[in-house]
C-alpha cells in the first residue's frame, strides 16, 4: 500500500506524503549503530563488494571497536604490494600484535607491553586465538583495520531511533549508542614500534647510549563528572588490560540478518496499537522551539556572561490551550 499522496497545492503547505509512525518495542538487546564517515554510501563493507568485514573486536568495559576489512588489491594504481610486504612483515614481527595487543587508545598507547591478565584472562576462559589481520602464508597486509569506541546516550540526551517503511508506515525503534569507525594505521604504528625495539636492543648489546636526560611527565587531566584530578597513566592501564570479544560480523545479505530485520525493526501488532497524542499543542511547539522573545523584567539567575543580565522562564498563562506558550524573558 503506498503513502497516501496529497494536492501539492493543498493550503496547508507542500505535503509530499503521509505516514502513520509507530513506536516500536524495545530491542532484546543493546543497540548500536555503526558509522563509516569515510566510506561512501555507494561503496558499502559488505559482501556484495567483496569488502565484507573479516574480524570483529570489542572491549565491553572501554568500549572500544575494531573491525578489520579487506582492501582491494585488484587495482594497481590504489595497490602496491611492495609497500604492502612491508608494512605486513612489520606486522608479523610486532610483538605487541602477535600477543594479542593493540596500538593507540584501545591499548593503552602500548603501555608496559601486552599484560598478563589480558593474556592469562583468555588462556583460563577457553576463548580460541583468534589470528590478526597479518597472518597469512605471504604476510603481505591486505586488510585495513576500523577503530572507534562506542557513544552511548544518556538520560536527558536526544533520542536517536531507526527508521524502517513498510507501505505507509513508519516504525521508529531506539537507538542506544552510535560508534563512528575510522581507519586505524596499525601498520605505521608497527613500523614505528619494531624501529624503537630495535634500538633498545642496540643499547643493551653494548652500542653507545644518548646522553641521559632528565625527564618529568605528569600525565593528569580533570574528572569532568567530579572536578578532581585523574591519573591519565592508570586510565591508559586500564585501557590496555580491558581484553578484547571476538565478535561474529553476519552480512547484511545473511539470512540471519534479514530474519532479525523483520522481526525486531518493524512493529507487528499495529491493528490493536492505542493512538499517542501528544502532550503540547503546536503553538507551544513552535513556542519552544522559536528564538527567545526579550522583555524589560529581571528575575532569576545572573548570566555569567554578561553582569547584570538576568534570564527566567515565565509561563504566559492564557485562556486559549492552543496559544499558551513558554516563554524565556531578558533584561
Amino acid at each position: 500500500m503506498a503513502a497516501s499522496k496529497v494536492d501539492i497545492g493543498d493550503p496547508r503547505g507542500k505535503v509530499v506524503s503521509r505516514f502513520k509512525v509507530f513506536w516500536n518495542d524495545p530491542f532484546p538487546k543493546r543497540v548500536i549503530v555503526l558509522q563509516f564517515p569515510n566510506r561512501s554510501q555507494d561503496k558499502p563493507y559488505n559482501a556484495r563488494n567483496y569488502l565484507k568485514p573479516t574480524r570483529m573486536r570489542y572491549k565491553p568495559n572501554s568500549k572500544f571497536v575494531e573491525i578489520d576489512v579487506p582492501l582491494d588489491t585488484q587495482l594497481p594504481s590504489y595497490f602496491n604490494e611492495d609497500q604492502a610486504l612491508r608494512f605486513g612483515q612489520n606486522l608479523a614481527k610486532n610483538s605487541l600484535i602477535q600477543n594479542n595487543g593493540s596500538f593507540g587508545l584501545a591499548g593503552g598507547f602500548g603501555i608496559g607491553g601486552v599484560s598478563g591478565r589480558s593474556q592469562k584472562s583468555e588462556t583460563a576462559a577457553g576463548s580460541e586465538q583468534v589470528p590478526r589481520p597479518t597472518e597469512v602464508e605471504d604476510e603481505v597486509l591486505r586488510q585495513l583495520t576500523l577503530s572507534g569506541k562506542v557513544q552511548e546516550f544518556k538520560e536527558g540526551d536526544f533520542i536517536y531511533a531507526m527508521a524502517t517503511f513498510k507501505g505507509d508506515e513508519l516504525h521508529l525503534t531506539r537507538v542506544h549508542s552510535v560508534c563512528s569507525l575510522s581507519p586505524h594505521n596499525i601498520h605505521l604504528d608497527a613500523a614505528t614500534d619494531n624501529e624503537r625495539s630495535s634500538h633498545m636492543r642496540g643499547i643493551e648489546s653494548g652500542a653507545s647510549a644518548p646522553d641521559a636526560r632528565v625527564l618529568n611527565v605528569a600525565m593528569r587531566s580533570i574528572n569532568a563528572e567530579s572536578g578532581t584530578p585523574e591519573d591519565v597513566g592508570a586510565t591508559l592501564r586500564d585501557l590496555q588490560e580491558d581484553v578484547w570479544e571476538h565478535l561474529e560480523w553476519i552480512d547484511e545479505d545473511d539470512d540471519k540478518a534479514y530474519f532479525a530485520f523483520q522481526d525486531h525493526l518493524f512493529y507487528n501488532e499495529t491493528g490493536s496499537v492505542e493512538r499517542l497524542a501528544s502532550a503540547m499543542s503546536p503553538s507551544s511547539y513552535l513556542g519552544a522551539i522559536s528564538t527567545p522573545k526579550l522583555d524589560d523584567k529581571v528575575v532569576g539567575q545572573t548570566n555569567a556572561r554578561r553582569p547584570g543580565v538576568r534570564f527566567a522562564d515565565v509561563w504566559n498563562e492564557s485562556t486559549d490551550e492552543e496559544d499558551s506558550t513558554v516563554e524565556v524573558m531578558q533584561g
